[in-house]
């Protein structure tokens, strides 16, 4: 097989599919070699990265296909949000190397095990953009919500695996962090959310921001006052 392609950016990435002569075999950070590779030539999006849009406030993260997935993740801790799909790193199973990208998650639909709870990158995925087999550059979903008219080509991109063409740019939807462990304030014993498994401010309308914290109490507690929560407000009596 030849050397492998890295085109620079988007443009030089559709110039090469319209040049190419024959079949394509497209990577990302090359960690998921599964099953047997017909011989193509070798095409990586490695170099088509950086994050183009992120709105904490929304939510929303926009990402070329080339960027390192535990860059995205930093990005989001430091609002305290994450990827609610947790993407599974396959390095250690599959005995390869390099570095998981945006491109390979999406393209490979790349899940952890709370897929069963909260779904699975796809449904994550707000807008899409792609080239595809002539070299044209194609764009579907939106940047910061929902946004499909006629087929959904986001979902349909998801978990091709390459063949329907080559993600340069992807939207996601984040989520808040989990909520950390909390205790009553009486008697400092763990409390168990009743309500819900995580909260944010940024879920919460501005008039609600003064009681933002989730009832919690742990089993057997019987203080009238109610117990603390992650960010240590008081409920009011009137919450429960």
């Amino acid at each position: 097989m030849s050397e492998i392609l890295y085109p620079e950016d988007e443009a030089a990435l559709a110039a090469a599919l319209r040049e190419a002569r024959g079949p394509l075999q497209i990577m990302g950070g090359g960690t998921r070699q599964i099953g047997r590779i017909a011989p193509a030539q070798a095409l990586s999006t490695r170099r088509v990265q950086g994050i183009t849009l992120y709105e904490p406030g929304a939510m929303t993260l926009v990402a070329k296909t080339g960027t390192a997935i535990e860059d995205i993740e930093a990005v989001l801790a430091a609002e305290k949000q994450r990827l609610a799909f947790e993407p599974m790193d396959h390095r250690a199973i599959l005995g390869t190397s390099g570095q998981p990208t945006l491109g390979g998650v999406i393209a490979a639909n790349v899940s952890g095990p709370r897929r069963i709870q909260v779904g699975a990158a796809r449904d994550f995925a707000l807008g899409v953009t792609f080239v595809d087999g002539t070299g044209q550059v194609l764009s579907n979903g939106g940047r910061v919500m929902k946004n499909v008219t006629g087929y959904d080509l986001v979902k349909l991109m998801s978990g091709s695996w390459g063949t329907l063409g080559v993600l340069t740019e992807v939207a996601l939807k984040a989520h808040c962090q989990w909520m950390p462990e909390s205790r009553c304030a009486q008697c400092h014993q763990a409390a168990a959310p009743r309500l819900f498994l995580y909260r944010c401010d940024r879920e919460l309308p501005a008039r609600q921001r003064l009681y933002r914290s989730v009832h919690t109490r742990h089993p057997g507690c019987r203080h009238r006052e109610g117990c603390v929560a992650g960010r240590g407000r008081w409920h009011p009596p009137w919450w429960r």
